[in-house]
């Protein structure tokens, strides 16, 4: 996988069509080759409960939401100890009354958005394995999300905006303040005095929160499709939004409260929800699976990686193993997937969707790389440490081609 990339001069001293001229004359006796795309290792599957729709990891313990029954009869919280991620140990559980959907840890409690009839529920999970109520507060709209600083819980209310809830005292939560959005709030993420709102077609906010009694909106970034997840770079001035049917949306947050787009990705399915690790970042696709895209060169996003996952991806939670990222999808009605992704390689000829099948479509991205069309510099990445795209970028692409992928 590639770790980084900078801009690079293209030389184009040859011609498009002659360079597509000698790879099909190349390639032409080679029959195009079914390659199976990479594959991790299922570490493990946890049952679902029927619909499993988030997932969020705090220390040892991997915390799933469902929103319908349980094995017990019971709806919302499962805890599970993940200390050995091939293995993962059930520890507790607690009944919702309403679809739980988003669930945020801050020290010994958990806040979960319970739309429906829940609304926000706050836990104390000092002890996992029995979670016990402190408090909830039935919010006006879906409570759909739910972000914490502080004393203050943030809920992403749908239709309604966003509610500021005064959780100082979990038993009596208050609403401290409201605001009001022209779109439909999907998920909060808030960066120190900054609110950053996924408010669906109304794209992605910034919203001034130094007071969280008088919010006011300082920047708007519009989306390709519906803004539905948050996530921030954990290494750069990066936000990541997810964009349902437009993909994904990188954002410039360098400036708190004026976010810029800097590039988009369309991925193949419906981009619900983002998760960043170093420079990748990982895109829970619903029917689409999971995806890696490299964003080490924000203008130009790209797919690295697709894994294909029994359900939806709704939800992806990461963490670090011993020589790689560990994933645990929530997979809707299949429901959490392990994956180990470590031990994956890279088909350095794999240009283009459909991934792990080796085509015409590959060459023609190869192509288009090769001129940097769309900023896509991947071509000139081949024969390193040439860092330019010339004929020994050409000579790896067609030798890869024609020796397939792992």
């Amino acid at each position: 996988m590639r770790t980084s990339r900078q801009n690079r001069s293209i030389p184009m001293t040859i011609n498009t069509n002659i360079l597509g001229v000698v790879c099909l004359a190349v390639l032409a006796p080679v029959a195009f080759a079914d390659i199976e795309p990479c594959a991790p290792d299922y570490f493990a599957t946890i049952a679902p409960a029927s619909f499993t729709r988030d997932v969020e990891i705090a220390g040892d313990y991997l915390y799933i939401l469902d929103d319908t029954v349980l094995e017990q009869d019971q709806t919302g919280l499962r805890i599970l100890d993940i200390s050995n991620p091939a293995a993962p140990a059930f520890v507790g559980a607690f009944t919702t009354p309403g679809q739980a959907s988003d669930i945020a840890i801050a020290g010994e409690r958990a806040y979960i958005a319970d739309g429906g009839m829940g609304g926000l529920l706050v836990l104390d999970i000092s002890d996992p394995a029995t979670p016990v109520m402190l408090g909830s507060l039935d919010t006006p709209g879906a409570c759909l999300a739910v972000d914490v600083v502080g004393t203050t819980a943030v809920v992403a209310d749908g239709h309604l905006g966003v509610q500021f809830i005064d959780a100082a005292s979990p038993g009596s939560m208050s609403i401290a303040s409201t605001l009001d959005t022209d779109g439909l709030a999907t998920d909060v993420l808030i960066d120190g005095d900054t609110l950053y709102v996924a408010d669906r077609h109304n794209g992605l906010l910034a919203v001034d929160i130094t007071d969280p009694l008088n919010p006011a909106i300082t920047g708007q970034v519009g989306t390709q499709g519906a803004a539905f997840g948050l996530a921030r770079s954990p290494v750069d001035d990066f936000l990541y939004v997810a964009e349902a049917e437009g993909g994904v949306m990188l954002a410039d947050v360098s400036i708190p409260g004026s976010p810029a787009l800097i590039s988009e990705y369309d991925t193949p399915g419906t981009a619900r929800a983002v998760a960043a690790f170093g420079t990748d970042v990982y895109v829970a696709d619903m029917y689409g699976g999971l995806h890696v895209l490299d964003a080490s060169d924000p203008m130009f996003l790209g797919i690295t990686d697709t894994f294909a996952t029994d359900g939806a991806a709704a939800s992806v939670a990461l963490i670090e193993g011993t020589a790689g990222e560990i994933a645990f999808v929530a997979d809707n009605q299949a429901g959490v997937q392990i994956l180990n992704l470590q031990h994956c390689d890279d088909c350095p000829a794999d240009f283009a969707f459909p991934f792990g099948i080796l085509d015409l479509f590959d060459v023609d991205a190869f192509i288009q790389s090769f001129y940097h069309i769309n900023n896509d510099d991947r071509a000139a990445m081949l024969a390193e440490p040439t860092d330019v795209a010339d004929l020994a970028d050409i000579v790896v692409f067609l030798t890869s081609f024609n020796a397939g992928c792992p």
